[in-house]
């Protein structure tokens, strides 16, 4: 059996994220600086053979535990059903999807089929406005259908709300409230120091001290045990309902972190705060060498940050 290969932290490679696309529908504040950008990307569809050609080669010398399939939104990528198909076939024990959920009505059963086991959709607000005034796409409201139609075909569900202090931070409360009753887990994200926001995020920041105690004036809950490597902590109110809070800012997760990320052209990135992608070797000892310097890329504490664009290479 193939030992995974370690950084001189310990940390290994369990998880990796497949960015398929630069293209989004949405054009987020946090993702994209203007609304033109939407314009800007040309890009053509790189066929599943050469992510599967990868990924197979990555997990034969270093077994993956996660797959998960990023953006842009992975939903625009036309092979989307087939990939997620391949990817179970070289034996990757779960495939996940991270989506703004706008283009799943046509698509989530053949996804599911193909093997998809989980999905984290991104909602930021309940209300229609405020989720048009940060997507910045007309109809947004309409990914909360997603929600509804992942839990009627029983595929394992999180809600991502990524908050923007002054826009949507005052309905941590209600979304709480409204994904708690349905059972649904909702993680709530720190701003990333990252692309038009690197440097600047600060002023758009709300913190996990925040968030808590904005739920602490509604709700009583607990903390849960941290899973080893786990982006998010959770906590359990005494509704039973679930949250999580992705710090990446107040409380870094970089000295477990197993993640490693590739672009839409195969290539790697060890660290979101390093914007150097790594090409991947062809030959067998050419790619261990690639893993172990994406591996080195990671940061040993803290999130530094840095400009390339969330909406390139997943978050």
């Amino acid at each position: 059996m193939p030992k995974l290969i370690q950084d001189k932290y310990g940390r290994s490679l369990k998880v990796l994220r497949l960015s398929l696309t630069q293209k989004c529908n949405f054009q987020c504040l946090y993702c994209a600086p203007t609304l033109k950008d939407k314009k800007l990307v040309q890009e053509l569809w790189e066929k599943p053979a050469k992510y599967i050609n990868n990924i197979r080669r990555i997990h034969l010398i270093n077994p993956l535990d996660v797959v998960r399939l990023t953006g842009g939104e992975p939903s625009l990528y036309p092979y989307l059903a087939e990939l997620i198909y391949e990817l179970k076939k070289i034996g990757i024990p779960k495939i996940s999807m991270t989506s703004n959920g706008m283009k799943l009505a046509n698509i989530i059963i053949e996804l599911k089929e193909a093997g998809l086991d989980s999905i984290n959709i991104s909602i930021d607000s309940l209300k229609p406005e405020v989720m048009r005034s940060i997507s910045r796409h007309p109809h947004a409201e309409k990914a909360l259908e997603s929600i509804d139609l992942c839990k009627n075909i029983g595929l394992k569900l999180k809600v991502n709300c990524t908050l923007w202090k002054g826009i949507n931070n005052e309905e941590i409360v209600t979304m709480l409230a409204y994904f708690g009753k349905q059972n649904v887990p909702l993680r709530y994200l720190e701003l990333m120091n990252m692309g038009h926001l690197y440097g600047k995020y600060k002023d758009y920041l709300y913190l996990q001290d925040d968030i808590l105690r904005d739920l602490g004036k509604h709700y009583s809950f607990v903390k849960l045990k941290r899973e080893e490597s786990a982006t998010a902590q959770y906590w359990q109110t005494k509704e039973k309902w679930i949250f999580g809070i992705i710090a990446n800012h107040s409380t870094p997760f970089c000295r477990d972190c197993n993640r490693l990320r590739m672009d839409s052209k195969g290539e790697l990135y060890g660290c979101l705060s390093n914007s150097k992608s790594i090409p991947i070797a062809d030959e067998a000892e050419g790619l261990e060498r690639t893993l172990r310097i994406a591996l080195a890329q990671k940061q040993s504490l803290q999130f530094k940050g840095s400009k390339l664009s969330m909406q390139s290479i997943g978050g």
